[in-house]
């Protein structure tokens, strides 16, 4: 057998494999030549590779283990100085001064928890800047794998060594086959984040506990002097006052009693309204119970109560504008066979007349949108003409009737009740009779008498053919 063996160089560098050896075999035996072309580096450069891709896994994990525990930490520590700004404006109701450097401490504050927790992580996870370097992963992993520890830092130690020799380079392959079965990774577990959570939860349940057992506005409130910290807010009273009436509306016109009640830790004494410039004393009903009139009002009123020089917020009561009427009439014309002439009856919807009768009623008011006629058997709207009200109808038996009065406000508000009474026209009547004795007449004398309820027109005489 005949053979021989050379070397060259070539360029198959990778991290930790330099100047890598290529060998040409030659062999001849029994006449057949067999060219085998090995490559003793190949393994080595592949199984290397290996392990700084493992790394590189290990890395990304470590920091997105931190990115998770980071925004724990975010949500946790940032509701709980939430909480604590928000109870210090609670409790001291700090000036503009104060609430300004209130406000923007948080501000900061919050500001760098995401800066610390959130996007540190982030800019490491992305290599936008630079995190733990390969010596510092494989000390991370050597904690957790013991028996690596040293393996993989003499196998970093040897890939950096710039003088490769065989030697080295199998001692480096040797290291890189017994840690290519370590899972580099699960040095990091992310399960280990579970006990932070209770940070995260429990300001949350907090926040969760106020809204639910109706105490929001501890949160509300003092968020909104501290969002607005310019604004000047007043510290609450030992007392407020509270309404006790449902609404504040009358009906114009009528008497209005207002009652307010005082709720707190004190109880004043006395109250005070205040209309407009003027101020009146209001009636103590019970201790901390006051009430005042107000006697027909025909517009809407504000006002104020006060006491131990504490005020109430501004009300007012609404006054509704109620339906009135003006003026009233009847025009009434009558059966052309009468020849009476029409008669105007003001201020009153009750009259007799005779059978047939036009009756036209005539409207005047104010505040009204409607303006109806009933019988209690059917309704019948008037037509209008903007404030007046006009509606005929043929009257021919004795009628009870109503006048009704609405707007949009108040649905009839008046119900007027009056009565026509109707005359029946009664038949004409004729009465014929002899003339007396005692007249002394030579001729035969018929006396006759004609009458009607309302007038005789005219009298015809028949008298038979001779």
């Amino acid at each position: 057998m005949l053979g021989f063996r050379c070397w060259v160089l070539g360029n198959l560098a990778k991290p930790g494999v330099q100047n890598p050896k290529l060998y040409l075999t030659f062999s001849y035996s029994y006449k057949l030549l067999h060219l085998a072309v090995t490559n003793k580096s190949a393994s080595n450069l592949e199984t290397t590779s290996l392990i700084y891709q493992k790394l590189e896994a290990f890395i990304k994990k470590y920091y997105t283990n931190e990115l998770i525990k980071g925004i724990i930490f975010f949500i946790g520590l940032g509701l709980i100085y939430l909480l604590f700004t928000l109870f210090v404006e609670y409790f001291l109701w700090l000036k503009p001064t104060g609430r300004t450097i209130l406000f923007w401490t948080f501000i900061a504050v919050e500001l760098f928890l995401v800066i610390r927790f959130i996007l540190f992580p982030i800019s490491k996870l992305f290599k936008i800047r630079k995190g733990i370097d390969y010596t510092q992963a494989s000390e991370i992993i050597g904690n957790h794998f013991t028996e690596v520890s040293d393996k993989l830092t003499n196998f970093l130690q040897l890939s950096n060594d710039n003088n490769k020799s065989e030697l080295l380079l199998a001692s480096i392959e040797q290291k890189a086959n017994s840690l290519q079965p370590i899972p580099f990774s699960n040095a990091v577990n992310f399960n280990k984040n579970r006990k932070y959570l209770p940070l995260a939860i429990i300001p949350i349940l907090f926040f969760a506990f106020f809204y639910i057992s109706g105490n929001s506005k501890m949160i509300s409130q003092s968020l909104d002097r501290v969002v607005h910290f310019k604004q000047h807010y007043l510290p609450p009273a030992p007392f407020q006052f509270v309404v006790l009436n449902k609404n504040l509306q009358t009906e114009q016109g009528n008497d209005y009693i207002l009652q307010v009640k005082s709720e707190g830790k004190i109880i004043p004494e006395s109250a005070m309204i205040f209309l407009n410039d003027e101020s009146y004393s209001m009636e103590s009903v019970s201790p901390g119970v006051f009430q005042y009139r107000f006697e027909k009002p025909v517009k809407d009123v504000a006002f104020h109560v006060e006491a131990n020089e504490i005020s109430s917020v501004d009300y007012t009561l609404s006054v509704v504008a109620v339906p009135t009427i003006a003026n009233f009439e009847m025009v009434l014309n009558f059966p052309s066979y009468l020849k009476r002439k029409s008669e105007i009856v003001k201020g009153t919807g009750n009259a007799i007349v005779p059978e047939g009768t036009r009756v036209t009623w005539k409207v005047a008011a104010l505040a009204t949108k409607n303006v109806e006629w009933s019988d209690l058997k059917s309704v019948v709207a008037f037509s209008v003409d903007e404030n007046n009200f006009s509606l005929s109808k043929s009257i021919v038996q004795n009628t009870d009737y109503q006048i009704l009065t609405s707007n949009s406000k108040v649905k009839h508000y008046e119900k007027l009740n009056y009565q026509i009474s109707v005359v029946k026209d009664q038949f004409p009547t004729i009465s014929v009779n002899n003339a007396p004795d005692s007249l002394k007449i030579d001729k035969s004398v018929v006396i006759g008498q004609v009458t009607d309820d309302w007038l005789v027109e005219t009298t015809n005489r028949l008298l038979p053919e001779e």
